[in-house]
């Protein structure tokens, strides 16, 4: 039991009292603390321990619970608890530790923090409890004073700060991982509309993309092409000499400018078909304006040069 001579300890004098500058969101106005004890006189020295605790400019709200089976409904309904100052001996036994199993599985609630006060050690040994348990502290209520308290408190009430920050973050990384996931998705649905082949790259001429057209030109699938120089996806040759034609992904890296083919470009696809194309190549910048990646875009214009060398000739 908390000797009421410890009551005279003042929190001003700890310096964990230090507001810290990291806060939580600004509508928890008090830190939720649930006592969970069947005497009711270990609720009362408690709340007077902590009733000028202060952490990061916020105070305790204080629930009560004089159950495992009662605290149990009161965590169930009020999952922004930080903190419970938990009897191991209630109802049975082992009704403290039974509670903190329930609170970690059923519940599925690591966010609270557990401190667990007994006046029977001996039912329940320290270093079995801190093995086989997940709770941040454990005290005899004999030894427990209310400096001791007062800063197991704090501590426990850091933690769970620095959880909920931890837990909010990668919720926000989700979320964003989310929305950019949206954006691809609606990005290569638009290239995948396009009637010319689209395909891009990215800064070193690696694909990373081909539309449905362009697959169809190139003879490669997407899945077969992904991750290959542009060089060998997209081999061309001039139409008249039949010698390769630099490719045009080479002078968008070298001079960061849109390129242009001539008209007397062969595309031989992996089949081994050949297409007369138009194309251009144009950079990708990013938000600082660094090349990124390239895209280009081609179609097929065989029959048009067919036309034109006929029209030539006669």
């Amino acid at each position: 039991m908390i000797e009421d001579d410890d009551l005279l300890f003042n929190d001003d004098d700890d310096e964990t009292n230090v507001n810290d500058k990291t806060s939580l969101k600004s509508d928890l106005q008090a830190w939720k603390l649930l006592i969970v004890d069947d005497d009711p006189e270990v609720h009362q020295i408690t709340k007077l321990s902590l009733v000028n605790f202060k952490f990061e400019n916020r105070g305790l709200e204080f629930l009560q619970a004089y159950s495992a089976e009662e605290a149990l409904k009161i965590i169930q309904s009020t999952p922004d608890i930080a903190l419970t100052l938990l009897d191991v001996v209630m109802e049975t036994e082992h009704a403290g530790l039974e509670l903190v199993e329930k609170i970690r599985t059923q519940l599925n609630n690591n966010r609270i923090r557990i401190i667990l006060r007994t006046g029977q050690p001996g039912v329940a040994p320290e270093r079995d409890i801190i093995v086989h348990y997940d709770i941040n502290d454990y005290a005899e209520k004999a030894e427990l004073s209310a400096q001791k308290l007062f800063t197991l408190v704090v501590a426990s009430l850091r933690a769970y700060r620095d959880i909920v920050k931890l837990e909010d973050s990668r919720a926000e990384l989700v979320e964003a991982n989310l929305r950019l996931s949206k954006e691809r998705e609606r990005i290569q649905v638009t290239l995948d509309s396009i009637g010319d082949g689209v395909m891009t790259t990215d800064a070193q001429g690696l694909i990373t993309h081909l539309n449905p057209v362009a697959e169809k030109l190139t003879g490669w699938s997407l899945q077969d092409a992904c991750g290959l120089d542009v060089k060998n996806v997209f081999p061309i040759v001039d139409a008249s000499s039949g010698e390769t034609i630099s490719n045009p992904i080479d002078k968008v890296i070298a001079t960061g400018e849109t390129v242009y083919l001539s008209n007397h470009t062969t595309l031989i696809s992996r089949t081994g078909k050949q297409f007369q194309i138009a194309d251009s190549a144009a950079p990708i910048r990013g938000a600082d304006q660094q090349i990124v990646g390239m895209v280009l875009t081609f179609n097929d214009v065989t029959e048009q040069y067919s036309l034109r060398e006929a029209a030539k000739q006669s």
